[in-house]
Order: structure tokens, then C-alpha cells, then sequence
């Protein structure tokens, strides 16, 4: 268990981040590797991902265990882009690398020539980290920004209608607020009680779509940053037989959808529909008032209007049942 503590001063400093990170994601897709965490859409990456690994990889992967410490200069928070966050790992101090992975245990040779400062061991480090990205993180990169994106927006929704207390009280069930004090449960570690204080820093809250679990990162300097999972395939509300009569049972299960703010393409996907089947109800259902859209980066994010929430407060619909 975890406890961050907040001052007066951290709670003004509570944001959220404009992306997904892109090395938070690349880590928490690691601890997906073994099945520990995920659901349908996980298992069916972990067959797809696991064949093109090389044993090569297995090096690196292992400091980035499920359970235990890993090493916080592997994953440099705030780049977005891998280009950018791969340079800070490789160019990271050797003194911090020596020291993070002193706390790790028991190190493969490579991994001691990575602390002893051997440039082809951070060559190779570099190699690895690109080779695993290119087969387990870029060709979701689109879906993961798709749904870190309709996450921050729906989080924002929750932080302007109900406030900062209920935004952080509603992150994630293993994430609990008692203000002053945010609660973390830890798998890894349940009966271990872990404390620590914000001290004015603030603290980044960021969405993680490879969650499984929370991560928290205290960066030598700026906010901490807590990344936490969010849900891949939600479950909408949805309306019952009437509205299906008077909207049609497409765009009926595209405002049910909408129950958890997502991209055009996200909707596509929940539905079952083409990207400009989609975006056509959505432009319905915004002139009626049902929903709001907005530009997010080249993205747009929809939401429901608290008219068109209303509205699905009657029944349910299984989305598939359109397909």
C-alpha cells in the first residue's frame, strides 16, 4: 500500500497529463507479457506481440519485473514521443543507472556492464527498447492515444461537474481519497505500507492504457507523477426500446457508447461501424444537444450532454447486436 500526502499547495498543483507517456506505456506492456493483468484485447496483443520478440530482448525485460523494483531511469517521464524518451535512457548519468540498478538484486552480465558504464551495453540497451517498440507499442499507438485522450476528457467532465476531491476518488478502484491522503493499493505488496509527501511538488496524474496496476514516479525534479489503468472495453449504458424506435438502433447504440467519452474511432470500434458511419450520428446527435464534441490534437472526443445522459437512464443495449 501506498499513501501520497498532499499539502494545501499539491492540491492546486493536480493535473492532468496532455498524453499518454510514452515509456510508462512501454514498461506496463511488459508486465502484460506474463498474463498477469488484462482482459480480451490483451490476450489477443500478448499472442500477436510474443512470437516476434527475440531472446535478445530478455535482458532488458527483466529489469521490468511484475513484481519487485525497477529501475525509474528506464522509464523517463513526460516525452510522448519514443524518439525523444528513448535519448534520455540511453544518455541517462552513469551514476544513476549504477545506483538504480543496485537496488534491482541479482544482474545479468549485460546488466553489469550497463552499470559499470559500457557503451555498446547502452547501444544494446538502445537497440532492444526500439525493437521491443516497434513490435509491441507502435502499432497500437493509435488506439492507446485514441483512449488515453477520451480518458483525460471524461476525467476533466468529472473535475469540473463534481470537483477535485471526486476526480481523485474515482481514478481507479485500487485508488482511494481521504483528503489530505491519496491511497494506492499495491498487489505487488499488500501488507507493506509505503508513505510519501508531496511537499508542494503537485502531482501529475496520468492514464495508463497498458495499466494492470498504478505506477508512481517521483522524477529528481517537478510534480510525481502517478500513472493510473484505465478501462479497455467498457461496458455503455445504453437506451431502452423507445429511443431505439425513435433514433435507430446504430445511432441509439452510438449515444449509449458515449456513456465514456471516445474518439469518432473509438466509437466506430464500440459500435461496430464504419469511422464515417460514426462521425455522421455524431454530428446527428450534437445538433439535436445529445452530445459535445471537441478537438483534442488532431483528434476529436465526444461526450454526452447532461441532456443526453439523461436520456440513457432507462435501459440497456448490447452495441454488438447492430453489427
Amino acid at each position: 500500500m501506498l499513501r501520497i500526502h498532499f499539502t494545501p499547495a499539491d492540491l492546486g498543483r493536480v493535473t492532468l497529463a496532455a498524453g499518454p507517456d510514452v515509456m510508462l506505456e512501454l514498461q506496463h506492456s511488459v508486465l502484460m507479457l506474463n498474463g498477469a493483468w488484462g482482459g480480451s484485447w490483451t490476450d489477443r496483443w500478448r499472442r500477436s506481440v510474443l512470437p516476434k520478440l527475440s531472446p535478445r530482448i530478455r535482458p532488458v525485460l527483466d529489469l521490468m519485473p511484475v513484481l519487485g523494483t525497477r529501475p525509474d531511469f528506464l522509464t523517463p517521464v513526460g516525452a510522448r514521443d519514443f524518439g525523444t524518451a528513448l535519448d534520455r535512457v540511453v544518455t541517462a548519468p552513469t551514476t544513476r543507472i549504477r545506483a538504480e540498478l543496485a537496488e534491482v538484486g541479482p544482474l545479468s552480465p549485460w546488466a553489469r556492464d550497463l552499470a559499470a558504464g559500457d557503451v555498446s551495453a547502452r547501444r544494446e540497451l538502445g537497440a532492444v527498447l526500439t525493437a521491443y517498440h516497434n513490435v509491441g507499442l507502435a502499432p497500437e499507438w493509435h488506439t492507446v492515444s485514441a483512449r488515453v485522450t477520451a480518458d483525460r476528457a471524461s476525467r476533466g467532465q468529472v473535475l469540473l461537474d463534481a470537483g477535485l476531491d471526486r476526480l481523485l476518488d474515482t481514478l481507479h478502484p485500487d485508488i482511494r481519497w481521504t483528503a489530505p491522503t491519496l491511497t494506492i493499493r499495491c498487489p505487488a505488496a499488500p501488507d507493506q505500507a509505503l508513505e510519501f509527501h508531496l511537499d508542494g511538488s503537485g502531482l501529475t496524474l496520468v492514464p495508463l492504457f497498458f495499466g494492470g496496476v498504478s505506477s508512481f514516479v517521483r522524477p529528481p525534479d517537478g510534480p510525481a507523477i502517478l500513472g493510473y489503468p484505465i478501462p479497455h472495453d467498457p461496458t455503455p449504458a445504453a437506451p431502452g426500446d423507445r429511443l431505439v424506435s425513435l433514433l435507430g438502433r446504430t445511432r441509439a447504440a452510438v449515444l449509449s457508447t458515449l456513456s465514456n467519452a471516445g474518439s469518432t474511432t473509438q466509437v466506430a470500434h464500440r459500435v461496430g461501424t464504419s469511422v464515417a458511419s460514426a462521425s455522421q450520428h455524431a454530428t446527428v446527435l450534437r445538433d439535436a444537444g445529445l452530445i459535445t464534441t471537441t478537438r483534442v490534437g488532431g483528434s476529436v472526443v465526444h461526450a454526452l450532454t447532461p441532456l443526453g445522459q439523461r436520456i440513457l437512464e432507462e435501459s440497456t443495449i448490447d452495441p454488438s447486436s447492430v453489427r
